[in-house]
Order: C-alpha cells, then structure tokens, then sequence
C-alpha cells in the first residue's frame, strides 16, 4: 500500500464498513440513556450523587467503547465476506435491513432486561443470571406473570423502528462500496487485534473506582 494511497481504516469507515460507527453510535445511544434511568430510578436511593453520575457516564462510555469490538466482530465479518458487486441489490439491502433491525431491537430488549434485572439485584447481569439459562422455564413464567411482557415487546419493536428509520441511511447503502478482499482481510484482521486486546486487558471491574458499590455496578452497565 503506497503512501499516497488513503488508509484502509478510515476509508473502510466511511465506505464499505460505515455500518459499525452507525451501530456503535445507537449502542453507546441507548448504553447512555440506560445509565441516566438506573440513576434516576435507583441509584440516586443508594446515595449515588449527580456529580458521580457525570464520573459514570464518562467511564461508561470508555467501558462500551471496549465493549463495541467483540459485540461488532460478526459484523465486520460478515461485511468482509460480502463480495463486491457493481449493481444495486434488493434482496441484499432487505437482508441487511432485517439483521440491523434484529439487532437494534437486542439492544433494546437487552437494555430493559438489565434496567428488570438491576431493579431486582441491584447488580448488573452477574452469575444470578445463570439461572435464566439453567431454568428458562420457571424463570420465562415468573417473569411473563410479573411484568407486561407483551407491552415491553411492542414498545421495543416500536422504538427499533423509529431507530431503524433514523439511521437507515446510514445503515443500508444502495451499493455496497467495493473495496479490495485484501483490504477487507487486513481490516477484518485489525478489528480481531483489538477485540482481543480488548478482553485480555480489561474487565468488567477495570473501571470500578468508587467506593459506592452501586455506582460500580451502573458504570458496568450497558
């Protein structure tokens, strides 16, 4: 690669893999406002103060931006793999709009089961969680008997489309931008450093510098 030639990073950002800064941004979006709601639900009863809740924004965004490589790896792969074409694709841009749909309305649903799950523990998803996987049947009836599921259902599926549609644009492009399989490789390969980077050098608990536990448990979250 020449010096003249742009960085494959940046280029494959703005082309080809705009996609991830578009999904980042709605996850760091809804991460936020995930923190700002246990605050002023919850947190603020166990003496988490608006000046720390400042603190656990700013480390919680640091914590999902270490959190975004291995949540977006199967998307940077799937984008690698996509051959590139010179004409307009309709199935393409329908597939591509069900699977960012499907994972906006994750985001979503993920968010309010942690919102449930921190209201009950006090704690973000931990080991206790274990138990909506060893009992799914038990767990999935006390929870349909206690909450509105089906009312949590649609308001997630309403709110991943207002999403959808906001960041459609940015999210579904006409034609996929062509670009090198090298370059894709070499980006792909780069993303696959920094996800293990990532979760060789960081934790849950890296960022748990307060005293109040609670404030740990809201800056982890998201």
């Amino acid at each position: 690669m020449s010096a003249a030639e742009p960085n494959f990073i940046s280029s494959g950002l703005k082309g080809r893999y705009r996609p991830l800064l578009t999904m980042g941004a709605v996850y760091l979006l809804l991460s936020v406002v995930l923190r700002i709601v246990l605050w002023a639900v919850m947190g603020r009863n166990f003496q988490v103060s608006a000046s720390q809740e400042f603190i656990i924004l700013g480390l919680g965004v640091v914590n999902d931006l270490l959190v975004l490589p291995p949540l977006l790896l199967i998307l940077t792969l799937i984008l690698t793999l996509l051959p590139n074409l010179t004409g307009e694709s309709i199935l393409r841009r329908l597939a591509a709009r069900f699977f960012s749909m499907a994972a906006i309305f994750g985001f979503i649903y993920l968010s309010i089961a942690e919102f449930f799950f921190f209201a009950e523990f006090n704690a973000r998803f931990n080991l206790v969680a274990v138990d909506y996987l060893i009992y799914p049947n038990e767990v999935f009836v006390n929870i349909w008997e206690t909450y509105h599921v089906l009312w949590l259902l649609l308001a997630t599926a309403l709110l991943t489309i207002i999403i959808q549609a906001l960041f459609d644009r940015r999210l579904i492009r006409r034609r996929l931008p062509a670009m090198p399989f090298k370059r894709r490789l070499l980006f792909l390969g780069v993303h696959i450093l920094l996800t293990v980077f990532c979760l060789s050098l960081f934790s849950t608990d890296s960022l748990a510098i307060f005293k109040n536990r609670v404030a740990n448990e809201i800056t982890a979250n998201g």
